[in-house]
């Protein structure tokens, strides 16, 4: 008896700790004491919740039965649910401390909440359903009641909620003055950004007006899209219009589908090379108006996930486009890809708050109103980077310039250009510093630039005028070679690039043609081949062709270096294939490759891209030209050097092989070697043997010994007699090694790539001097 006494003793504690627990939790939050002066004051904290799964209960039934003791306390400054078709029970208590009544509004913010009721239930058994008293907010408090709070007195609330789509809330009490406040400044900032958009507007519509620019009509599209959104999201359509929250939501939901398709509309027309973009944006825009059709027969909480996952896949495609990929308005292109950026970086700050991983929920209001600002200024800076006036018919970015202006730009820089080739040859037979060598040698390659580019303007005048023809004259291929990679030399100098020019035995001495339009052709593709090349070597080889009828000069150029950039560069050679489409016929960028493109087509040649990797390319050019009838044997053979030994000193293997094959051409009889100490064992060698070197032909530039190094260590060699005459090949000006090639007994400079002539009068002037001179 004693045993079951106690057992009962105990259950009893238990259930009456459990209840005590209960009770404790539905009443966890106290009431709620207004202060006496005018406040706003967030009370989500104090609120108890209690969720009805199925929407079943009434008023009465949350207010009886077991239903308080399963409130529990909410503790969060904002109220969160997913989708859920639960009704939402909010239980809260109000306490006026003061000895006269006070009246105070309570506000829900988030205006897309389908309904909200609020109850008294200080009287448990007559629960009565409050009014809004013709009350009327925006979205910080767009579910506003009045409340009347006798004095020392404690009140007591029930909110119904209930809604089909996410919900977001915060509740405030407060004084009826911090309500008409904060009304009155939503109004002006809402009013603000409508001025700047209606301003933005009216800009579009000008632009749109005098250049028919798609790029300005998506802009158009924009604005009209936020001048919806904005005032719709904020609930200035539903307080001042009296528009329901169906219709309120129907605009919103329109309005955000259209701004995503005037956003991609304005990427979709800076004209993209790739067709997969302009599929893939097709192909969102569809999606859109899909979403916009749809927001009238889908749920409203559908619709919501359905336009949440679409905007952030807009965002990544749109901003993987315009990152990486490569339209025909680059500057229009970095302008949007900021407005994409800010939307990204906006969706994420929105993504975090909804997952409670951030508390940012105050800033949401100032993103939604934002974001579409920053879009807008992105989307004038666009419009505004490709906006040019119209000169005499001419579109901006459009090349097809008066073919008789281009023709007169030409003819009036060829005066002042051929003034500073003249000066040039003035100043270069003057007394003059190395540095004043290095200036005009400088001033003589822009020249030769200012030259081509003269040359360029001209043809592209009888290219648009179809009037182009070519001469035919003859020419030596050598010379033409040789001058145009020399052109390069001090570009390739400061990439590290060693310039080789290999030219086989086949090619005939001379070729008839027009030597000015293939220096023109050769120029513009060393430029390019050089500016995407980053240290290596770029070797030009070239042959003749005889098969039949197919005969012609094969030009193959060989990379073995860094290219940077490679996606690029094959994209500029593929614009000179004759199948390619003129698709960038209008691009300023692209104008001299288009000359380049008619001349190709006028030779009737073709340029080949064999290969191309970050390592190396490899280019053939082939030229249907004919050999010069006319040309003598003295033009193709020369015995002045029979018999001459020679030894060539280069850490360049290319380099090596060219100069043995051209001088094994005049009958020279050529080793090689690429260090400076094998060289000084072969030519002790050659003198035990009694069959010394009479020149030895050296790399300024080598590793571990220079050429330099190598000339001072030659002359203190006794076992070395007599001793060879010294031709030293440099890459740099000559008068920049003038002084230190005299101190260690150079015979002679010439400057790299060493051309057949050039080397050919050194050496015969080497061979005619009985000991080493000091002529340069």
């Amino acid at each position: 008896m004693t045993v079951r006494r106690q057992f009962l003793s105990v259950t009893l504690l238990l259930v009456t700790f459990l209840l005590s627990v209960l009770a404790s939790a539905s009443h966890a939050s106290g009431p709620v004491i207004l202060p006496s002066d005018p406040f706003n004051m967030p009370i989500t904290e104090a609120v108890s919740v209690f969720e009805d799964p199925n929407s079943e209960l009434s008023v009465t039934d949350v207010v009886r039965n077991d239903v308080p003791l399963r409130f529990s306390p909410s503790h969060t400054r904002f109220l969160k649910r997913g989708l859920t078709d639960a009704t939402l029970w909010l239980r809260f208590s109000l306490r006026n401390p003061d000895n006269q009544p006070r009246q105070v509004v309570l506000t829900l913010s988030n205006a897309h909440i389908d309904e909200v009721s609020l109850y008294d239930i200080t009287d448990l058994e007559r629960p009565q359903l409050q009014t809004q008293y013709d009350l009327l907010g925006t979205f910080p408090q767009a579910h506003p009641f009045q409340l009347h709070i006798p004095g020392k007195e404690i009140r007591s609330y029930l909110i119904r909620i209930r809604t089909d789509a996410l919900l977001t809330t915060s509740i405030e009490v407060k004084s009826l003055s911090h309500f008409v406040d904060t009304e009155q400044r939503v109004n002006v900032v809402t009013g603000i950004a409508v001025g700047w958009i209606i301003g933005a507007l009216l800009y579009f519509l000008w632009s749109a007006q005098r250049r028919s620019n798609l790029l300005a009509r998506a802009g158009i599209l924009y604005a009209i899209s936020v001048l919806i959104f904005i005032p719709a999201w904020v609930g200035i359509f539903r307080v001042y219009w009296g528009y329901s929250q169906d219709v309120n939501g129907n605009l919103e939901t329109i309005s955000i589908a259209l701004s995503a398709i005037a956003q991609m509309l304005a990427v979709y027309s800076l004209r993209w090379h790739s067709r997969l973009i302009r599929v893939g944006l097709i192909s969102l825009i569809a999606i859109q108006v899909g979403i916009a059709i749809g927001e009238f027969w889908l749920p409203s909480g559908v619709i919501e996930l359905i336009i949440s996952a679409t905007i952030v896949l807009n965002e990544i495609f749109l901003l993987s486009v315009l990152w990486f990929g490569r339209s025909q308005q680059q500057n229009a292109q970095q302008f949007l890809l900021i407005g994409a950026i800010s939307v990204a970086c906006g969706l994420v700050l929105t993504v975090l708050n909804t997952v409670n991983l951030l508390s940012l929920d105050n800033l949401n209001d100032l993103i939604v109103v934002a974001l579409p600002m920053l879009v807008i200024i992105s989307l004038l800076l666009a419009d505004i980077s490709i906006r040019r006036r119209p000169v005499n018919g001419v579109q901006s970015g459009d090349v097809r310039m008066s073919p008789a202006l281009l023709s007169q730009i030409s003819h009036e820089l060829r005066t002042p250009i051929n003034g500073i080739i003249g000066m040039y040859e003035l100043l270069s037979d003057t007394p003059l510093s190395s540095g004043q060598r290095d200036y005009i040698e400088t001033m003589r390659l822009a020249s030769r630039d200012m030259l081509i580019l003269a040359d360029e303007l001209s043809d592209l005048a009888k290219i648009r005028q179809q009037q182009m023809t070519l001469e035919e004259k003859p020419f030596t291929l050598a010379n033409l070679l040789n001058k145009t990679m020399a052109h390069f030399q001090q570009e390739a100098i400061r990439k590290q690039v060693e310039l080789v020019v290999d030219i086989s035995d086949s090619v005939p001495h001379r070729l008839l043609g027009d030597r000015s339009r293939l220096q023109v052709l050769l120029h513009n593709l060393f430029a390019r081949t050089l500016a995407y090349t980053e240290g290596g070597e770029l070797t030009l080889s070239a042959s003749y062709y005889r098969g039949g009828q197919a005969q012609g000069l094969r030009l193959q150029i060989q990379l073995a270096g860094t290219i940077v950039k490679q996606d690029e560069l094959k994209m500029l050679f593929r614009l000179l294939q004759p199948e390619h489409q003129n698709t960038d016929d209008n691009n300023p960028r692209y104008w001299n490759l288009l000359v380049v493109r008619a001349l190709l087509r006028q030779m009737n040649a073709s340029l080949d891209v064999e290969s191309m990797t970050n390592q190396g390319a490899s280019l053939t050019l082939f030229l249907p030209v004919q050999p010069d009838p006319d040309q003598t044997a003295d033009d193709v053979s020369d015995t002045t050097l029979n018999g001459m030994r020679v030894l060539i000193v280069d850490d360049n293997a290319s380099l090596r092989s060219v100069l043995e094959k051209q001088l094994r051409r005049w009958g020279i009889r050529a080793d090689s070697t690429y260090s400076g100490k094998e060289a000084l064992a072969m030519m002790r060698n050659q003198c035990s043997l009694q069959e010394p070197y009479d020149v030895i032909i050296i790399d300024h530039d080598m590793p571990v010994m220079s050429g330099l190094q190598l000339t001072e260590k030659l002359y203190a060699d006794d076992e070395i007699s007599p001793r060879p005459s010294t031709l030293m090949l440099t890459g740099m000006s000559i008068s920049s090694v003038d002084g230190e090639a005299r101190s260690a007994g150079i015979s002679c400079i010439i400057p790299k790539p060493a051309s057949g002539k050039r080397l050919r009068e050194a050496l015969a002037d080497l061979q005619q001097q009985k000991r080493p001179s000091q002529s340069y």
